[in-house]
């Protein structure tokens, strides 16, 4: 879905600064096996789904291996997956 989503901006997309580095990552992570990444907008920040922190960490550590640290910056983060928590606050007991 993501490179069919960005095909009406890639002509625009691909002047950008990163976007060979960009380019480049996606075709390692693929490379890799990665099941699932994806650019935010319009970058430079890329994600790359892992199963585990296990997998996510041999992930980091394979594209360290691959000289990819020097050009990105590279974090192990986890998904909130508890979703939005909606309270009803009384109308009286809120201050003006």
């Amino acid at each position: 879905y993501g490179n069919l989503a960005g095909k009406p901006f890639e002509r625009a997309s691909s002047r950008l600064p990163y976007a060979g580095a960009t380019a480049r990552l996606f075709e390692w992570l693929d490379l890799q096996g990665v099941q699932g990444f994806a650019q935010s907008s319009w970058g430079p920040a890329v994600v790359a789904v892992c199963e585990s922190h296990i997998e996510a960490d041999a992930l980091v550590s394979a594209a360290e291996a691959a000289g990819l640290a020097e050009q990105h910056e590279i974090r192990i983060a986890a998904f909130d997956n508890r979703g939005a928590l909606v309270r009803e606050i009384d109308d009286a007991s809120v201050s003006p």
